[in-house]
């Protein structure tokens, strides 16, 4: 039947009515090149308010990151002290865990080289390499979970000896092992070379 037989008695193609009878800024048309150039500036201000709204979203987010670095800068011993204390309570990602069903097993290590977070003082990403060495009692983390709880880390401003013991903790809580010993390796940053390591046994 063509396009004209699509069009109603108003001269309006049905598949844009619905979306013309909520829009406040269209009415009836007669013409059809009226409808289809109505239907194009619909679609262009459709377009601009998606980019004008993306463009507000990418200053807002510019801002936010040069007020978070113009102030981490600026900060005194007390201000990254209760920073610190923050992120010491930060509730992250559960260390799921499984049932252990050997009664004497032997020492499990696991090392993950992309961990990566804050520096509390400029909030440049530090990277790390974190090992992990433990005596199983009656669980053992499920390794997906894990891998989402250092994950989670990437977008936290925390001081190297701070992340350790925050990692070393959680483990702890959560697997219960007989021994455990967690190693922070700090890849290089200003020319000094960083490693944490803390162990304990139950």
């Amino acid at each position: 039947m063509g396009e004209e037989a699509a069009l109603n008695k108003t001269g309006q193609n049905p598949f844009f009515k619905n979306y013309l009878d909520k829009s406040s800024k269209f009415v009836y048309i007669d013409n059809e090149n009226h409808f289809r150039k109505s239907a194009l500036i619909a679609f262009g201000l459709l377009i601009r308010k998606f980019r004008v709204r993306k463009i507000r979203q990418g200053a807002e987010n510019g801002r936010m990151k040069r007020k978070f670095k113009d102030k981490i800068e600026k900060m005194g011993n007390m201000e990254i002290k209760r920073q610190e204390q923050y992120t010491k309570k930060i509730k992250l990602p559960e260390i799921k865990v499984l049932d252990f069903l050997y009664a004497k097993g032997g020492e499990v290590s696991y090392e993950y080289p992309e961990l990566t977070a804050l520096c509390p003082m400029t909030g440049i990403p530090d990277f790390y390499t974190v090992r992990i060495a433990y005596l199983p009692a009656k669980l053992i983390p499920e390794l997906k979970s894990l891998r989402f709880y250092f994950l989670a880390f990437r977008d936290i401003p925390v001081l190297h000896e701070h992340l350790a013991n925050k990692i070393f903790e959680d483990f702890w809580k959560s697997v219960k092992p007989k021994k455990l010993k967690v190693e922070l390796d700090v890849a290089v940053r200003g020319g000094i070379k960083t490693k944490i390591v803390r162990e304990r046994s139950r």
